[in-house]
């Protein structure tokens, strides 16, 4: 049921009904109320009037915002200005820092080169002193062992030839020997070894006379000879004595030897003094090379080092900062003597020292590089020590020579150095001077005698006539050991067949 309509006018009440009435006028749609901030704005819409003051209150934050952005800039700009500033600031400072550091390590690689050179300027001085003062004391030595035999051959002479006037003579030529000697001393020891080597040569005649050395005219002490026939002049290298690091000597003839003095005037840092034993020379490539042994400093062991030079008679230079072969664990090398083989190829012979305990001395080879400053292959075991043999297991001195028959030899020299033991063996070595050798006799081909006592340091060599020779040296009878002088003796060489004998 429909409750009742009330009016508050006086028409009369009409019932509902949804049907339109198509009398009167249709009724107009009624349009909601819009705010005003929901109007879209526009020049005449009325919203946008000065009286109305809502749109300032929009504006002014973006104007504060845009305002802020502006400074924000500024103030980044600013900083960045002053950042980049400050880098390049930074940057010149460490442009300044570096070139100061540079020149501090100029400054101090300057004063560290100076210090190296006042170093080895020190060390070629003490060097220098040193080795005046080891010549001047093995040049005494041998003028003391002179001394020696002199009153010796005094005594002799007087007590043999007292009613012929020859004792005069004999003191004579004997005072001017000594007195020599004694010049030369004092030269060497004060540095002039070559003023030294000169008045040896000049009383060398008279030091001959007055000891009647024998199978040589060499009457200086002249161990571990080595011969180099250069044209027509043989020149003759020794073990360290009163004529320095390498004596050397030369002869028209094999005759008359005369003392020319050092062959080697410097030594390099690492060798001591004082300890330059059995040279050896040999021509390759125009060069003149010198082989010999040296001891390291700091260390009681031998080792082999190379020198070079354009004559032979040097100065021979050695500019090594080490030896060329020094076998440490056999204990060291010794007795350098090189060998050109048949197709020009060279070879170096070398002793190894052996060890106190449980290992003998060897021989041993290696082939040579062209220029003989180094090594082109491995080395080669040649021969060893016999310990129950005439060498006692001591052997050393090898020197290889290749006859008229093709035939390669080894000779090498064994047992005690300083006793009338001492004596040359040979040995064979059909394979060639890199394969092993084998002995060739049970004895020595060269022995104490009548004329030579303790013989060895035998080189083999050929005259300019191709005539084989032979170069050692030995004591004297009665004069045998250290500090009596070994003298050069010169012979030939006779091999026929199996058979080997010397005459000198």
């Amino acid at each position: 049921m429909t409750p009742p309509t009330t009016s508050t006018s006086d028409s009369p009440v009409r019932p509902a009904t949804n049907e339109v009435d198509v009398d009167g006028p249709l009724p107009q749609p009624t349009e909601p109320t819009r705010e005003a901030d929901d109007l879209p704005a526009s020049d005449g819409d009325p919203i946008s009037e000065p009286n109305n003051p809502t749109p300032h209150r929009r504006r002014i934050p973006a104007l504060v915002a845009s305002v802020v952005l502006i400074i924000g800039g500024v103030v980044a700009i600013r900083a960045y200005t002053e950042r980049v500033q400050a880098q390049r600031n930074a940057e010149a400072k460490l442009a300044t820092a570096r070139d100061t550091m540079a020149e501090m390590q100029r400054q101090t690689a300057e004063l560290q080169a100076a210090d190296a050179e006042l170093r080895q300027t020190t060390e070629d001085a003490r060097t220098t002193s040193k080795l005046a003062e080891a010549d001047s004391a093995e040049a005494r030595a041998a003028l003391g062992a002179l001394e020696e035999q002199r009153q010796a051959l005094q005594q002799q002479m007087v007590a043999a030839d007292s009613g012929r006037g020859l004792q005069a003579l004999y003191n004579g030529r004997m005072k001017t020997c000594i007195d020599g000697l004694n010049r030369a001393v004092n030269q060497i020891s004060v540095g002039d070894a070559s003023g030294g080597a000169s008045t040896l040569g000049t009383v060398q005649d008279d030091c001959a006379a007055a000891e009647a050395a024998g199978p040589s005219a060499m009457p200086y002490d002249f161990p571990d000879p080595f011969v180099l026939i250069d044209g027509a002049t043989s020149y003759a290298y020794a073990t360290n004595a009163g004529g320095g690091n390498v004596q050397l000597a030369t002869s028209t003839d094999q005759k008359t030897w005369r003392f020319v003095g050092n062959a080697l005037p410097k030594l390099p840092n690492w060798v001591e003094p004082s300890a330059t034993w059995a040279p050896a020379v040999v021509k390759l490539n125009g060069n003149y090379v010198l082989y010999y042994s040296a001891r390291k400093k700091g260390q009681n062991m031998q080792c082999v080092s190379v020198a070079v030079a354009k004559t032979p008679k040097g100065p021979f230079v050695d500019s090594s900062t080490g030896p060329l072969v020094c076998q440490e664990d056999q204990g060291g090398s010794i007795d350098p003597s090189p060998f050109v083989d048949l197709d020009g190829t060279p070879y170096l012979l070398y002793k190894s020292e052996g060890t106190p305990v449980g290992r003998s001395g060897a021989l041993w080879s290696q082939q040579l590089n062209p220029q003989g400053t180094g090594f082109a292959g491995f080395p080669t075991l040649l021969l060893t020590g016999d310990p129950g043999g005439w060498d006692h297991g001591v052997i050393e001195g090898p020197s290889m020579y290749r006859d008229q028959e093709g035939r390669l030899w080894m000779f090498y020299s064994g047992a005690g150095w300083s006793s009338d033991q001492y004596a040359v063996g040979i040995a064979g070595c059909p394979n060639g001077p890199a394969q092993p050798c084998a002995r060739a006799n049970a004895k020595p081909i060269l022995k104490t005698n009548d004329r030579v006592v303790g013989p060895g340091g035998l080189e083999a060599f050929r005259e300019a006539d191709g005539t084989p020779k032979v170069v050692f040296h030995a004591y004297q009878p009665g004069k045998v050991g250290y500090p009596n002088n070994r003298v050069l003796v010169i012979g030939t060489l006779k091999l026929d067949h199996d058979s080997v004998s010397l005459d000198y």
